[in-house]
């Protein structure tokens, strides 16, 4: 069990440096912008839970849903989702008495919030529980805090699963703890116990519960004897290092409500159950009406607090479930990909749950110093509330069923996560275009995801698969090129290039960037293989190098763009300039001469074509295929290609532009013109109350809600039929415009988006863990990160061995989280005093600094190892 002392920093530090980090160390507890105190976790209380779910559990290895009331809403461990069922009568209880007087018995979560429609016995709404609870999102780490007169004691619960940014392996355990921090702040003894009663969830036709015990634990393992489904092949165990436990493997095993009566009553009466250790076999077929489940076990722990003191309680959730197939609808109906069995990577790292779990106790306290230490990084930032939220709940996403990691290493996402599926598989390379979030904490699992992109989805011809298949084989998703994916993902590599600073990896993705950035120019040329029959489709999106796009530009608003496209010719000026560079490093200066050229051309047709005065614009042409379907007659005896935006102010037509901020690359055309169409967007598009726009599309906010919609036309010509996501509002698009707006130096401007975000995902509304586009953890909501790109002005460089920072607020007194390739920390800047401290890893710098201030140059070389700090003494 962890200890939960504040940890301290070690740190070198060089004497000539001791009176600025002293100055530094009295600013930190003085101004307020840095004070602890001054920047708590944020707090979701009263009416703020009622729509909240909180994914906890290890990257790929599904997920324990935890409700905003501290209850146990669903468990997702078997290699998919599964919130269409919920667990009977899971979850904590508590019984206590104090002194002599009355005992009291509650469930250990917040009552049921109205409406009242639940009449079912199943999940004992009708037990008593705590009349009020708080949620603290100290992501990665979450609290909650439960009150109620009737209990004599201060009950707060902390959920842990380890999450070290970088780190895949220790943040990849299928584990969570429960650690139950009770304080006894009255003047009598208080004794009681806390019991955790699970719902054996496998399914299967013969499962089982058995007592489990080794020197540190206690517990029931639950496990599947039934081998027809791969997805529930396993185990799971819930248990504790809590001494003198009482253990059930089964609860009475009688009908009706047979199993809760007599539980209820044997707990309720003194805190303690009747042991009962022997196996239990028995099926997850669903209990009628007149059965009981069968199923519960129980694990309670006994505690006796003397007035003033506290303990900790400490229960664990682990599960092992290492192997998965995918359904026939998640392959793109490929049957070989469908009936393929492959492992999860957490299966290199554990043997087993109960091995898992002995390897997150040996290191207990190490992981849990290291998570609390990100989440003090991440809390302790300077922005705002809104911002940290954002930034923390989108985070969050990498811990649920959207992502799966292969025990080869291959990293495979959805696009969202549906009650018993997903949406839309294939890590859609338009899509996770906008992800920040996996970039930047776990690079290792971005670049694999590259490394799919070029050495396996990018064919001889440059053609690029826009989703990938997982497991990874002889085959394909069978669909049209994406112009703004296949071109972003180009800009992509040279973002990983450039974190990692690794030639050698780029070295091995160069020829499939090459192909795939020159298909703009070629085109597939012939195609004999029929599977690969989309490719007969398509044709080159600039045969003529003029570096702007045309022809038939699929995309992420799931159709084609006809003509000169703003959008798509963004991306493509990003993937030349950024081709450029990586070209230039891979000694080819014939490709990187000709990649500049095309570029500085584009430029100048951009901005002659699709510049209207105020922002980027498409000019819509036919479609060269004659495949589409047109808009009704407009009366002028002409009409358009249906779903295009033309002199539309598309939030997403600078998407290249965003790109480029995030990757380094700096501004791609004028800077006026993009700052002018930047704030075209926040003027035309962000629209402050919802109440009278009109939307017959998807609806992601409403009435005096506020939101940046998709796309709006201020010259009153709008198409009669518009792309068909026009008049939505998604939350990875608004994280993408508040970015670049940030970037271009509307700082305000981009605030206001992302609060108008926050207060339309605020718990009670929608849950702020479960952005909605397709499905909800939607991947294009990890957007979210580059906005703290944005605020610090962060720009590392990992060939040049380069880190600087240019905050855009709170820049006299300003602190942020900070990651490269290879490591993480804090930086802090404090009037003149600016410090680098390295929590993890380690960090080779040849320049460091503030943008406009100072940028200290270290020509042999800087080392920082974590626990290290480089100090900085500004202008």
């Amino acid at each position: 069990m962890p200890n939960t002392k504040p940890f301290a920093c070690l740190m070198k530090i060089d004497e000539t440096h001791f009176i600025a980090i002293w100055l530094l160390s009295i600013s930190l507890l003085l101004l307020p912008g840095l004070s602890p105190a001054q920047n708590p976790a944020k707090v979701y209380r009263g009416q703020q839970l009622q729509s909240l779910r909180v994914p906890i559990g290890g990257i790929g290895t599904g997920d324990i849903l935890i409700g905003g009331r501290g209850n146990i809403a669903h468990i997702e461990v078997f290699n998919r989702p599964d919130r269409q069922r919920r667990l009977e009568k899971t979850g904590f209880a508590i019984w206590c008495q104090s002194g002599d007087g009355p005992a009291v018995a509650k469930l250990l979560e917040r009552e049921i919030f109205p409406p009242y429609g639940e009449s079912t016995h199943k999940y004992v709404a009708g037990l008593p529980r705590f009349r009020e609870a708080e949620f603290i999102n100290d992501f990665p780490l979450h609290r909650w805090q439960f009150r109620d007169e009737a209990i004599p004691l201060k009950v707060n619960m902390e959920a842990f699963s380890p999450f070290v940014p970088l780190d895949v392996a220790a943040s990849s355990y299928p584990v969570v703890a429960f650690y139950w921090d009770l304080e006894n702040p009255t003047d009598e003894r208080v004794r009681g116990s806390v019991v955790f009663n699970l719902e054996n969830p496998i399914l299967g036709d013969s499962i089982t519960n058995r007592y489990h015990q080794n020197a540190a634990l206690q517990g029931v393992r639950m496990a599947n004897q039934d081998p027809e489904n791969v997805n529930y092949q396993g185990q799971l165990f819930i248990g504790t290092t809590a001494a003198d436990p009482q253990i059930q493997t089964h609860w009475y095993p009688g009908t009706w409500r047979d199993e809760a009566h007599i539980f209820w009553d044997d707990f309720s009466k003194d805190g303690r159950i009747e042991t009962q250790l022997s196996d239990w076999t028995t099926n997850s077929d669903p209990a009628s009406y007149n059965e009981s489940t069968h199923r519960m076990a129980s694990v309670l722990v006994p505690f006796d607090l003397a007035p003033g003191e506290r303990t900790r309680i400490p229960f664990y959730l682990s599960w092992y479930f290492p192997q998965r197939v995918f359904r026939l609808s998640e392959t793109f109906g490929i049957a070989e990909a469908a009936g393929k069995t492959f492992g999860n990577a957490y299966s290199n790292y554990f043997s087993s749950e109960l091995d898992a779990l002995s390897k997150l106790l040996q290191q207990e306290d190490h992981l849990y110093t290291m998570t609390a230490r990100f989440a003090e990084r991440l809390q302790h930032s300077t922005y705002p509330e809104s911002v940290k939220e954002a930034l923390s709940t989108q985070a969050a996403t990498l811990r649920t069923n959207l992502i799966q990691v292969s025990d080869k290493g291959n990293v495979h996402g959805f696009e969202g996560v549906n009650s018993g599926g997903w949406c839309c598989p294939g890590t859609c390379t338009h899509v996770w275009n906008y992800e920040q979030t996996l970039a930047s904490l776990f690079p290792p699992l971005e670049r694999n995801m590259r490394e799919i992109e070029f050495l396996h989805n990018t064919f001889d011809n440059g053609f690029q698969a826009h989703r990938s298949v997982l497991p990874i084989g002889d085959y394909y998703f069978n669909g049209p090129a994406a112009a703004d994916g296949q071109m972003g993902t180009v800009v992509r590599a040279y973002r990983e290039w450039k974190l990692s600073g690794d030639d050698d990896w780029l070295a091995g993705v160069w020829p499939g960037v090459k192909k795939a950035l020159e298909f703009a120019w070629y085109g597939p040329g012939t195609v004999s293989e029929d599977r690969h029959r989309h490719q007969e489709k398509q044709m080159a999106w600039d045969p003529d190098q003029n570096g702007i796009l045309t022809g038939r530009q699929h995309n992420t608003y799931d159709i084609n763009f006809y003509g000169p496209s703003s959008m798509t010719t963004s991306v493509y000026l990003a993937a030349l300039k950024a081709g450029a560079a990586m070209a230039a490093a891979m000694g080819d200066e014939k490709s990187a001469s000709a990649y500049r050229e095309v570029y500085e051309k584009g430029i100048r047709a951009t901005e002659k074509e699709l510049w209207n005065g105020e922002y980027f614009i498409q000019t819509i042409g036919d479609d060269p295929a004659a495949t589409t379907e047109y808009e009704p007659d407009n009366g002028s005896g002409a009409s358009i290609p249906k779903y295009q935006y033309g002199d539309g102010c598309l939030s997403d037509q600078l998407l290249g532009q965003y790109l480029a901020f995030i990757s380094g690359l700096g501004y791609l055309l004028d800077t006026v013109k993009v700052n002018s169409a930047l704030h075209s967007i926040y003027r035309y598009n962000f629209i402050p109350s919802l109440r009278e726009f009109s939307n017959v599309q998807r609806v992601y906010g409403l009435n005096d809600e506020s939101g940046v919609v998709l796309c709006t036309w201020p010259n009153d010509n709008r198409p009669a039929l518009p792309f068909v996501y026009s008049d939505e509002i998604w939350t990875g698009v608004e994280f993408q415009v508040a970015a670049s707006l940030i970037y271009a130096g509307y700082t305000e401007e981009g605030l206001d988006i992302v609060r108008a975000v926050q207060d339309r995902y605020d718990g009670f509304k929608r849950n702020p863990f479960e952005h909605d586009e397709s499905g909800v953890h939607y991947a294009r909501a990890m957007a979210s990160w580059s906005v703290l790109l944005a605020l610090s002005g962060i720009d590392y460089d990992g060939q040049e061995q380069r880190l600087t920072f240019g905050p855009r607020i709170n820049a006299g007194n300003f602190s942020t989280f900070w990651s490269t390739g290879t490591a993480w920390g804090s930086f802090d800047l404090v009037g003149r005093v600016a410090v680098l401290t390295v929590d993890y890893g380690e960090l080779t710098l040849r320049q460091f600094g503030v943008r406009d201030r100072k940028i200290e140059t270290y020509p042999s070389g800087k080392q920082l190892r974590a626990g290290e700090q480089l100090v900085l003494e500004l202008r």
